[in-house]
């Protein structure tokens, strides 16, 4: 990763967000808050035990740098050798801007502008223009991301926009630059999960299994309590039949309690 300038442990925090560096052995972190929102961005090597700055390249005045913010989402891109960011709020507004970190030339760039930013505590409904909502996704904070390397595609799911909680999937697709809204099919929920998805939730996690190409999430908030039920998102085969042989399969399984299942097409 270059030079880099040790420093002392990151200050006590929250709603950060972390990606893992498997081939260097490394964690980055990144934002929070800790009573103000945080923009600050280190590197912890787990062999030494050491934190130091994360290195960046100033040429650019860092015109397209991650503004201060928590909850945010924050995956790495291992082809692309870059951490991608998008969303999270800070005092005044929620965000869908979309920021990528280069490993390589240490350098920020911005993959989308973003549409309005959605102001925090408004005293009306705020609302995003349709055009927008039509090609990226709105304005959200505690929404889940994943990344699925071999597609070179990042899925999100989720989040809540400051009125209501999201139940909302998007694929950002790294070789087009480009946003799709993806349609859900809930048939296999039972009615207690499925008026759960319909509310919407935030504040879950999320991991991509490759092996079986499914996204999984577990809890969340819906604003009223919190939930401990597993979704899987399944991504569809090319062949048909094995897609329903596959969702027969992870209905069979019996590892998980409370395990419901999503799939989507394109829309």
């Amino acid at each position: 990763m270059g030079s880099t300038q040790l420093c002392k442990p990151p200050c006590g925090r929250q709603g950060h967000r972390s990606v893992y560096l498997k081939s260097q052995h490394k964690i980055v972190i990144f934002g929070g808050y800790a009573g103000y929102h945080l923009d600050d961005f280190f590197v912890y090597d787990i062999k030494e035990n050491m934190w130091s700055l994360m290195e960046e390249c100033h040429d650019d005045g860092n015109s397209n740098r991650l503004s201060p913010r928590e909850v945010f989402s924050m995956v790495l891109n291992e082809q692309r050798q870059s951490i991608v960011f998008f969303g999270g709020k800070d005092e005044d507004y929620r965000y869908n801007d979309m920021h990528e970190f280069s490993l390589v030339t240490k350098k920020w760039y911005r993959l989308h502008q973003g549409g309005p930013r959605k102001k925090i505590d408004s005293p009306k409904k705020t609302t995003v223009p349709k055009e927008t909502l039509l090609n990226i996704p709105s304005p959200r904070s505690s929404h889940s991301c994943i990344m699925i390397e071999k597609l070179q595609q990042m899925v999100m799911f989720g989040g809540y926009d400051g009125d209501d909680w999201l139940n909302d999937c998007w694929i950002f697709d790294f070789t087009l630059n480009k946003w799709t809204k993806v349609n859900l099919f809930t048939k296999h929920l039972s009615e207690n999960s499925l008026k759960i998805f319909q509310h919407g939730f935030s504040s879950h996690v999320a991991v991509f299994d490759d092996i079986r190409s499914e996204m999984l999430a577990f809890g969340g908030w819906t604003g009223e309590m919190d939930i401990n039920a597993m979704w899987t998102i399944t991504f569809p085969t090319l062949n048909e039949l094995e897609f329903q042989s596959k969702l027969g399969n992870i209905i069979d399984r019996n590892q998980l309690s409370d395990i419901s299942i999503i799939t989507f097409s394109s829309s």
